[in-house]
Formats: structure tokens, C-alpha cells, sequence
């Protein structure tokens, strides 16, 4: 009953702060400009020629809450929807793969996530992308029904339009599912993954057939429009922003840095599902990459669009919490939530201070 009052207890703050954020943050330059392309017609929306940078699934979205009410305050509740169901859908998954205690856990690391919060009160497609990835790791860990497998297949053809840093995870995915056909001595395992790949792979080349019809001679366009974000692909960057770290401030980056190693640690010593390989390989191998491969493809390394590896530690600092929970360290427990909160609370103070400034510098 403690942790779960204690999941309840995260999901409250979580919502109450970034209610908090949607009421009273000031509009800044990005979601003051996704605003102002709310009042053209869908047709110049959906052609791409407005936003080369952006696929429109995200515009078209918001054209629909755009229609009931073009309040500031209206569009930035689609992003608190979006946090609403992120919960959810971790819930979800975190009983499927492991067990329910690991699930209030992972709420709880998700609704007082550094890094999440920055994401979920504005009007960017930040929050919704978290919700699709989400969906489809959920729809990846039930059992391969028809009905299953066509919505995963729709989900992630709607995923990478609604967003580009769905492809990120698309990709991580496929090499996942990939090595599970391959090697995987189980043979229900093999063919689950045999069906989830091919849906996958079918998703990645249906987006690139219609990139390459009607998006291709953007391609220029969108990589100038984002060739500042090389400034921001350091590690001394990288790292904090992907622990959601607060001001760089030893205490925070050592506790949240603590808090991935023990997950880490839980993780390979007990032989969790699978899946937590992949995440974990998807949050190491991305962010040490990140410096070497941006020297050449800059744009596609954006770290804002890379939830993935965002979502990896989220998923890791659950597993150290239950980790903790398990061996009865509770006073260590305690004390580690207690920092994650102060550093939440941080978080939000910086956001004040300037409401994209930890979007582009931490």
C-alpha cells in the first residue's frame, strides 16, 4: 500500500506542477511559432512547406484542440493529456515485464522526472512523441494478437509523422526485435518477434515511400533550419539533460547518475525481460555516439528528439528504486526520493527563469 500511495502521491505533484507551468509560463520563441502556424489552413500544414523541419502529424493534432478553443492555456493541456496516458501506459508495462511493484515505481519516476518535466506542459510535439513510444513498447510487451499487431503497425506509421524523434526509437527497435528473431532460443519468442519486426520494418519503409513522394525536396531546408543543435551534442550536455540533472549541480548529477548505475547493475544481475537490454543499450550506445556521429549528420542527433534515451533512464532509475525497495534499504530509498524530488522541484525552477532554456543549454 506505501508505494502506492507513493505512485499516487507522484502522479499529483506531477500534474499539479506542470498544471502550474501551463498556467503561468510565458509563450517562448518555438511554441510561439507552432502557435502562430495553428492559423493557417491544413493544407499548408500537411504539405510541409511551412515547417520543413517537422513532419505534420503534430500540427494536425493541434489543429483539431485549435478548433474548440486558441487559448494558450487550451493547446498546452494537449501536452498534459499526453503526460496523463504516459502514465498509464507505464503502469502498464511496467506489470507486464516485471511485477506491480515495479510499476508504482516507474510512475513515480516518470511524474517527477527532471527530464520529463521539461517536456510536458508546452506546445511542442515533445510530450505526445513520449506517448507513442510508450504505446508501442505497451503494445510490444502483450501477446501478438491480430488486433495487436495491426495497431502497432498503424501506431508506428502515425508515430514518425507525428513526430521525426520517432525514428529514433523505430530504429532501436527494429535492431531489437531483429536480434530476438535471430538469436533467440525461445521459439514463441522468435516468432513474436518475427511479427513485431516485420511490422516495424514494414512502418519504417510505408513513412520513407511517402517521405521520398511528397517530403524529399525539403531535406535542405529542415537540416539548415536545425544545424545550431551541434553546439548542444557535448557530453557535458548530453549527460545531464538525459538524467534531467539539475543546474549541474554535483549532488543532483551524482544522484541521478547513482540512481542509473544501480539500475544498470539490478538490471544485468537478475536478468530482467529483455526489453530493459534494450533500453539500456539504446540510452549507452546513444549517448556516447552522440559527439563522434553528430560531427557528420548534426540534425539527426537532436538531443530533443531522442525520448528514447530519455525513457531509458527513466526506466533504469525505476529498477534502482525497486531495487532498493526490494532489499529493504528503505532509509537509502527515502533519502535518494527525497533528492529526486528537490531536483523536480529545481527543474521547475529553471523553467522559469526562462521557459526553453533547458531545451538548448542546461
Amino acid at each position: 500500500m506505501g508505494i502506492q500511495l507513493l505512485a499516487i502521491a507522484s502522479i499529483s505533484l506531477g500534474l499539479i506542477s506542470r498544471l502550474y507551468l501551463v498556467g503561468t509560463l510565458p509563450l517562448w520563441i518555438d511554441e510561439t511559432f507552432t502557435y502562430q502556424l495553428l492559423a493557417r489552413p491544413i493544407y499548408s500544414l500537411i504539405d510541409g512547406t511551412l515547417d520543413p523541419t517537422h513532419p505534420p502529424g503534430y500540427y494536425l493534432y493541434l489543429k483539431f484542440w485549435f478548433f474548440f478553443n486558441n487559448s494558450v492555456i487550451w493547446l498546452r493541456l494537449s501536452s498534459i493529456l499526453f503526460f496523463l496516458i504516459s502514465c498509464c501506459l507505464l503502469f502498464g508495462i511496467g506489470k507486464r515485464i516485471t511485477s506491480r511493484n515495479y510499476a508504482y515505481f516507474l510512475v513515480t519516476s516518470y511524474a517527477l522526472s527532471g527530464y520529463a518535466v521539461i517536456y510536458d506542459w508546452q506546445i511542442r510535439a515533445y510530450s505526445g512523441l513520449t506517448a507513442f513510444i510508450l504505446f508501442s513498447i505497451y503494445l510490444l510487451v502483450m501477446n501478438p494478437t491480430k488486433v495487436i499487431i495491426f495497431t502497432f503497425l498503424i501506431l508506428n506509421i502515425l508515430g514518425i509523422f507525428f513526430d521525426y524523434g520517432f525514428v529514433w526509437y523505430l530504429g532501436s527497435l527494429i535492431l531489437f526485435l531483429f536480434y530476438q528473431a535471430i538469436f533467440s532460443v525461445n521459439e514463441k519468442t522468435k516468432t513474436k518477434a518475427a511479427l513485431f519486426l516485420i511490422c516495424a520494418a514494414s512502418s519504417a519503409c510505408l513513412y520513407l515511400l511517402i517521405w521520398l513522394l511528397f517530403y524529399r525536396n525539403f531535406l535542405f531546408a529542415g537540416l539548415e533550419g536545425i544545424k545550431w543543435v551541434g553546439f548542444y551534442t557535448n557530453l557535458s550536455f548530453v549527460i545531464p539533460f538525459f538524467l534531467g540533472a539539475a543546474h549541474r549541480l554535483p549532488l543532483f548529477i551524482t544522484t541521478q547518475l547513482g540512481l542509473f548505475i544501480i539500475g544498470c547493475f539490478y538490471l544485468l544481475r537478475t536478468k530482467q525481460n529483455i526489453l530493459f537490454y534494450f533500453l539500456l543499450i539504446s540510452s549507452v550506445v546513444l549517448i556516447y555516439t552522440t559527439n563522434i556521429i553528430s560531427l557528420l549528420l548534426i540534425p539527426i542527433l537532436h538531443v530533443r528528439s531522442m525520448q528514447v534515451v530519455g525513457l531509458s533512464v527513466i526506466f533504469t532509475f525505476a529498477l534502482s528504486f525497486c531495487w532498493l525497495y526490494t532489499r529493504k534499504f528503505n532509509s537509502i530509498l527515502l533519502i535518494a526520493l527525497f533528492v529526486y524530488v528537490i531536483n523536480f522541484m529545481l527543474i521547475i525552477n529553471t523553467l522559469f527563469l526562462y521557459p526553453g532554456k533547458l531545451l538548448i543549454k542546461f
